[in-house]
């Protein structure tokens, strides 16, 4: 984007940046925090949005194009920062240095502890760019990712050290699903990280494997950079197997296959995360409705993970709200008088369910995934 601005502007044109930061002035900076603070809970709440901080270095990115960037402005007490860049006669060739992948991912105990993030589906960014695995030639595979780091470490682990070019693009975090999903997983970003890295000056085979998840991309990603552009598997841990074969097999593209029960079982801690927000307006009931739904929802969490291939349903709402149904007949024949934390349990199951069915690719996209 900056490289095109760069060259759209005329020869001693001006292109600027305007852009919301802290004020220097104490009390609006507590004003702008306080409202940041304010927006952030509701956009959480509601949005279930927890997207990473962006500091964009706008003025290494204006340099980096060719553009000279001068002194630094700011309005409303330095609220909005003002950059002004002219453009000279001439602009340098454009080409990012491709390092290791190993050079920009953390280490030692931060791993761990982001990696534990992680593991909870809290978006854990890793820098996107375009790297390399050992000492790729121009014939080696290019691989597409998204910058979530439990997903870059598996596509590490999954090329095992196989020479190769690894494109991580900028999803804010999240995996290559919901990235996807929302719109943050684009043709675009691929194509612009191509240009700004010079991949295709380095490679002669211009072939470039998408993940299943988020192969939705492919035929545009293919329009605008005029590569060949292929649907790799599921799993990271198939790309040697892909590689070698040229071919998805039907194991590699079976959600099921990756749905065992230590994935299930993620699942399940997952959804026991975000029962805490999802059933806050439980807080509004009596406590003799509060409590047998909590108890359903704390053991539905184990029992639709374990037992999620022998539940019937499709779906993760159908799944909760059949056991919802099961659940609330018991205490119905138990004790009629109970019909009231009955209902409560029968109309909150299929919630639960929803909140199952939203931590796991399987359960929302196995009916329509061929």
């Amino acid at each position: 984007t900056m490289r095109a601005m760069a060259e759209v502007v005329r020869p001693g044109g001006q292109v600027i940046i305007a852009d919301e930061v802290p004020s220097r002035h104490p009390l609006l900076w507590l004003v702008g925090e306080l409202q940041r603070l304010l927006f952030g809970v509701i956009a959480f709440a509601l949005l279930q949005e927890l997207a990473p901080t962006h500091h964009h270095p706008w003025s290494a990115m204006l340099e980096e194009v060719g553009l000279v960037v001068r002194p630094e402005g700011g309005v409303q007490e330095g609220a909005l920062s003002v950059i002004v860049a002219e453009r000279p006669a001439t602009l340098p060739t454009l080409q990012r240095d491709i390092v290791p992948l190993a050079t920009e991912m953390p280490r030692g105990g931060v791993h761990a502890l982001l990696s534990l993030a992680a593991w909870f589906a809290l978006p854990i960014p890793v820098p996107s760019g375009v790297y390399q695995l050992g000492a790729p030639d121009p014939e080696a595979p290019v691989v597409l990712t998204s910058n979530f780091l439990a997903t870059v470490d598996a596509v590490r682990h999954g090329l095992d050290g196989s020479p190769s070019f690894v494109i991580v693009e900028d999803t804010s975090g999240w995996n290559v699903w919901c990235a996807s999903d929302a719109g943050l997983f684009t043709a675009e970003k691929a194509a612009a990280l191509l240009r700004l890295y010079g991949l295709e000056r380095r490679v002669t085979r211009r072939r470039m494997i998408v993940p299943r998840l988020g192969g939705r991309i492919s035929a545009r990603l293919a329009q605008i950079t005029g590569w060949d552009v292929v649907t790799g598997p599921i799993e990271a841990r198939d790309l040697p197997a892909f590689l070698q074969k040229q071919e998805v097999t039907p194991a590699m593209r079976s959600l099921d296959r990756t749905y065992r029960l230590p994935e299930r079982l993620r699942v399940g801690a997952l959804t026991l995360v975000q029962l805490p927000l999802f059933l806050a307006p439980l807080r509004l009931l009596p406590a003799s409705l509060r409590g047998p739904v909590w108890r359903f929802a704390l053991g539905a969490s184990g029992i639709l993970s374990v037992f999620h291939y022998i539940m019937p349903g499709q779906t993760g709402i159908v799944k909760g709200g059949i056991l919802g149904l099961a659940v609330s007949g018991a205490m119905l024949v138990r004790n009629p008088r109970r019909w009231a934390a009955a209902a409560a349990v029968a109309v909150s199951a299929p919630l639960i369910g929803w909140i199952y069915q939203s931590s796991s690719p399987v359960v929302y996209w196995k009916r329509i995934w061929k």
